[in-house]
């Protein structure tokens, strides 16, 4: 459902009029406030900061919004539509997400949903669960019948409970001493891995970003941040999103220069600009020196 809501907003962001590039842009949103600031002033009466306006909204928008340099331009300006149209602007700039295509938007939800995280969602009973239900239900049908049908002493019926919850207890024993053995022989080398695939993930966001590819950068910087925080090497198994994980370990708000960006692309499918690759590696170079120092 989370995905599905950030998709639907970055679908109505790209039937607004704003450029795909926008919402990344912090001059373009700055200059849309400023212009309708001077269209309001005009509005009150201040007829002479029309041009203000106009010189304003070309140089940070460029030629992006044609309708509203018309009603600017118009004899005599229509400025209730002008602020009405900067206004509807400005909002579509606050909203989460930036898809500028959207065709594309909606097929990074299918691909999100059909993740092994939520495999559960529709999988079902499992076999084992299936299994274990119809076998309470015939221990319970079997001392029902007991009780009611064989006229069965009461101190018959406790042995035979008792010594159902005998084999039970033994068979828990086993399997659980198993599992710990399994575990402990397993352990280094779980650790292994995750340190190695952490820092195949901090070293393949080196690369992509030296080829120029920001966006599959960030991917790869965050799935290096999340393992470590995670301690798990495959992290997108889990079925916490990545703001999940940071927050449920108290680094969400330390982490957001990551975070902001990685949504953006994920779920608005826009590209990561050189600049939010640059602050992301910044703020997750605590991880790297952390893997630096288990290398060392």
């Amino acid at each position: 459902m989370r995905v599905a809501l950030a998709a639907a907003a970055a679908l109505a962001l790209a039937s607004s009029g704003v450029p795909p590039a926008a919402a990344a842009d912090r001059s373009y949103e700055q200059a849309i406030v400023a212009a309708r600031g001077l269209v309001k002033e005009a509005i009150n009466g201040s007829r002479e900061r029309i041009p203000d306006a106009i010189q304003t909204l070309e140089s940070g928008t460029g030629s992006s919004q044609p309708e509203i340099l018309a009603d600017l331009r118009a004899t005599p300006p229509n400025l209730p539509d002008a602020d009405a149209r900067l206004a509807a602007v400005e909002a579509a700039l606050n909203r989460p997400g930036d898809a500028g295509d959207p065709a594309q938007a909606r097929q990074e939800v299918q691909r999100i949903i059909k993740l092994p995280r939520y495999d559960a969602m529709r999988g079902g009973i499992s076999p084992g669960d299936r299994f274990l239900a119809w076998l309470l239900q015939q221990i319970a049908a079997l001392l029902l019948y007991l009780v009611t049908t064989a006229n069965v002493s009461p101190q018959v019926l406790e042995g035979f409970v008792a010594a159902l919850a005998l084999i039970a207890f033994a068979a828990i024993s086993v399997i659980l001493r198993t599992s710990w053995t399994r575990g402990a022989s397993a352990t280094a080398l779980r650790e292994d891995d995750l340190r190695a695939a952490v820092r195949d993930r901090f070293a393949a966001a080196d690369r992509l970003a030296g080829q120029g590819d920001f966006t599959g950068g960030l991917r790869e910087l965050v799935a290096g941040v999340a393992g470590e925080v995670g301690n798990r090497p495959f992290w997108d198994s889990s079925p916490l999103t990545v703001r999940e994980l940071f927050t449920g370990h108290g680094l969400g708000e330390e982490l957001e220069a990551l975070l902001a960006p990685f949504e953006a692309s994920v779920y608005g499918c826009r590209k990561v600009s050189p600049e939010e690759f640059a602050a992301a590696l910044t703020t997750a170079e605590r991880f790297r020196a952390g893997q630096a120092e288990v290398a060392a």
